[in-house]
């Protein structure tokens, strides 16, 4: 039973850490017009499409981000954003 709780654990809690954004995913949010909110937004909501790459749909248009894990802090941070 003790799988199943770390299973339980990594699902549930795979996403419920800070959120770090870097100066170049900070420039590229820039030009796209998008605020830290709505990259939160996308982390916390958003469907995982491959790993560390993570896709939100809205209404005509996708925000998209990919990230790593900091192995020390266990931090998302995120390194590329993008909108279509």
């Amino acid at each position: 039973m003790s799988w199943l709780k770390a299973i339980a654990d990594q699902v549930f809690t795979s996403r419920k850490t800070k959120l770090v954004i870097t100066n170049k995913a900070r420039k590229k949010m820039a030009g796209w017009y998008l605020a830290d909110k709505d990259i939160t937004d996308v982390f916390y909501h958003g469907e995982e499409v491959n790993e560390q790459l993570i896709v939100r749909h809205y209404n005509g248009y996708e925000i998209g981000l990919s990230y790593f894990r900091d192995r020390k802090t266990g931090d998302a941070i995120v390194t590329s954003v993008w909108k279509r």
